[in-house]
């Protein structure tokens, strides 16, 4: 940049491929970097690369339009997107591998979260605020001594194809992860053990992502 480097350039426009435009101002002496959010529209699942960027600007006074065009070797991972159907959380199974370990299920020690409502849950345990915000219909559930574990299923899902099983599954983790489950992922040729927490959410949205990878 010359003599301008460090210099706030204001008033610039990006665009990424298709995605909407963003303006933004770049402030002075910005050895660090600055960061900003380019969207773009994904119509599949797994990498998507950013492509080209377009950087444009009429400042000063709007009369000139300096642009240019830059590629950068940058990519996202794009989860499958949720299904809206309200399909239960599939009931938790007998874990045969472990004797008396704290887990969530239906116990009536300590709150463990919420999971859909599945038909004979008590209504005493519904959780009706969110029923009231139009989130759909919870249980309340509770930890207990239990040897239960949660599956997530690939071959549960039959008669929907394979991106409705990938949908299904995406909200499946996302509702189990949310109301704080101990929960595995099975898909073809992948199992992911049960566990909890924001690395197994990231294994398991990543897994589905990258579906049959």
């Amino acid at each position: 940049l010359g003599e301008t480097a460090g210099r706030p350039r204001p008033a610039l426009t990006l665009r990424a491929g298709n995605g909407p435009t963003l303006e933004t101002d770049l402030p002075a002496d910005q050895d660090g970097g600055h960061c900003v959010a380019l969207y773009l529209s994904a119509p599949r699942r797994g990498h998507l690369p950013l492509g080209r960027v377009r950087i444009e600007t009429l400042y000063p006074l709007g009369l000139f339009r300096a642009w240019s065009v830059v590629h950068l070797d940058i990519s996202c991972l794009v989860y499958p997107t949720p299904t809206h159907s309200l399909w239960a959380l599939p009931p938790a199974q007998e874990d045969n591998g472990s004797e008396g370990q704290i887990r969530a299920g239906r116990g009536v020690d300590d709150f463990a979260g919420f999971r859909s409502y599945q038909a004979g849950d008590p209504l005493r345990r519904l959780h009706w605020r969110a029923f009231a915000r139009e989130r759909g219909l919870h249980t309340a559930i509770f930890a207990g001594l239990t040897n239960q574990e949660l599956w997530l299923d690939w071959d549960i899902l039959n008669g929907l194809d394979e991106e409705d099983r990938l949908r299904q599954l995406c909200r499946w983790v996302l509702e189990a992860d949310t109301t704080g489950l101990r929960y595995g992922l099975r898909l073809p040729g992948n199992e992911i053990p049960p566990n909890h927490g924001d690395d197994q959410r990231r294994r398991c949205l990543e897994a589905l992502a990258l579906y049959p990878a």
